[in-house]
């Protein structure tokens, strides 16, 4: 019997990517001003810097501005101090400006709260993700929130042992297949993926979804938790005792 949702943040509740490539812009357009380079080939060459970046600064506040510096400084290698600390900034204000909440999250997530103990589980710097949690609208619904510098088969279990839950007791929630999905079913969770825009070159690159009929996919917040609520209440309405499973997978859905 399921009794309780973890869910991701970034992409999931809020729309962080969307700071990401306004940030983006910004510095292509600052960088073609100075160096004549076309913004397709900045855009670039700062991903590239990004993925190769995460291996020291991983999902912390400290690889943007790096990256963006970086960028600057191979197209523009004689950058004053001022341009450096400009781009740098605008790297920054991703992590403190306010992400607008993906549609039809608020009434999803109040109607899950009316079932199970929900759960926020959010990969990044702890200090900024917890800012962000706090700033949630629909905060009051989580039973907890926990940022971790990054999710693997191992995080999952070490919070379900803390949370005194058992695998089949839980669904996840996430965008991410490297974060989200993929550990989690390691874990035996059952999980739900909502695609969302997101860091494609390092959250979706050359993944699949696993093939476990615990993995299914929704297209919008609303959906999975009609399904999550609807086996809830089907079980329920049952009297069935709980079985060693996840109570549906969920189905596939379009």
């Amino acid at each position: 019997m399921i009794k309780a949702v973890l869910l991701d943040m970034d992409n999931t509740l809020i729309a962080t990517q969307d700071l990401f490539e306004e940030a983006h812009g910004r510095l292509t357009e600052f960088i073609s001003a100075r160096a004549k380079i076309p913004a397709e080939e900045s855009l670039a060459t700062v991903r590239r810097f990004e993925v190769e970046l995460f291996a020291h600064f991983g999902y912390g506040t400290g690889m943007l501005p790096r990256a963006f510096e970086n960028t600057l400084l191979k197209y523009a290698p004689h950058s004053s101090d001022s341009d450096i600390a400009a781009v740098r900034q605008m790297a920054s204000d991703v992590y403190t400006r306010a992400a607008r909440v993906i549609p039809g999250v608020p009434q999803a997530i109040e109607n899950m709260a009316q079932h199970f103990d929900l759960y926020i589980l959010t990969a990044g710097e702890p200090s900024a993700q917890q800012r962000r949690i706090d700033a949630l609208p629909f905060r009051h619904h989580f039973k907890g929130a926990f940022p971790v510098p990054e999710k693997t088969p191992e995080t999952y279990s070490v919070l379900l042992k803390k949370l005194g839950l058992q695998p089949h007791e839980v669904v996840m929630i996430g965008d991410s297949l490297k974060s989200d999905i993929i550990p989690s079913v390691a874990a035996g969770l059952a999980a739900i993926h909502i695609p969302h825009a997101n860091w494609v070159g390092r959250e979706m690159a050359g993944l699949k979804m696993p093939e476990s009929t615990l993995a299914s996919v929704f297209n919008h917040m609303s959906g999975a938790a009609a399904h999550l609520i609807g086996g809830a209440v089907r079980k329920n309405s049952a009297a069935l005792q709980p079985v060693q499973k996840p109570a549906f997978p969920p189905a596939r859905a379009a």
